[in-house]
């Protein structure tokens, strides 16, 4: 197996599901699982929400980068990053040397159904009317996506079939070609 496998990194926008389907992937690999968000949260002892808050966009951004480093020297690790990583510091470059990644693909009105349905507050959401968000969405969805597509495997994540995800990167890890 080459070492790069040894680690998987599911990228895509907020709401598309990368630490549930995460964590049911390391399981189903027998990893271990990390959310970047999370590990950010324990290390500097801020909710991400509370991060943005006291902090800059910027000063977030680079602490996320260091956290997606210090995860990538790991093996045998799922590793869930936050709506934005990949655009931010060649971080998809990053994530593609040092990993198999898994873009979880959605749209906007998909994205909308979601963020109707959550609990979660979310950074970049915060304050702005639904209409607003929509806009913000449809945006930055267009923006991140160029760096989303050049991840290894391009997944449904609305209605994701995780043990087809699971045997894909199996499949990836023997070197097999798959075509996507």
């Amino acid at each position: 197996m080459q070492d790069r496998f040894k680690r998987i990194v599911l990228v895509g926008y907020m709401y598309s599901g990368k630490s549930t389907l995460g964590r049911h992937i390391a399981a189903k690999l027998g990893y271990e699982f990390f959310d970047t968000d999370k590990e950010i949260e324990n290390k500097f002892r801020y909710t991400v929400l509370s991060f943005f808050k006291n902090f800059r966009e910027d000063v977030f951004r680079k602490a996320e980068h260091e956290m997606l480093k210090e995860l990538l020297l790991k093996d045998n690790v799922v590793i869930a990053t936050g709506g934005g990583t990949p655009c931010f510091y060649g971080n998809m470059e990053y994530i593609n040397n040092m990993s198999l990644s898994v873009y979880l693909q959605m749209n906007v009105g998909q994205i909308m159904s979601r963020h109707a349905k959550s609990k979660v507050k979310r950074p970049l959401l915060e304050g702005k009317q639904e209409d607003e968000i929509k806009q913000y969405i449809t945006e930055t969805l267009a923006q991140r996506e160029q760096f989303y597509l050049k991840a290894d495997i391009v997944a449904d994540a609305f209605n994701p079939d995780a043990a087809k995800i699971t045997e894909d990167i199996k499949k990836l890890q023997k070197n097999e070609n798959l075509i996507y």
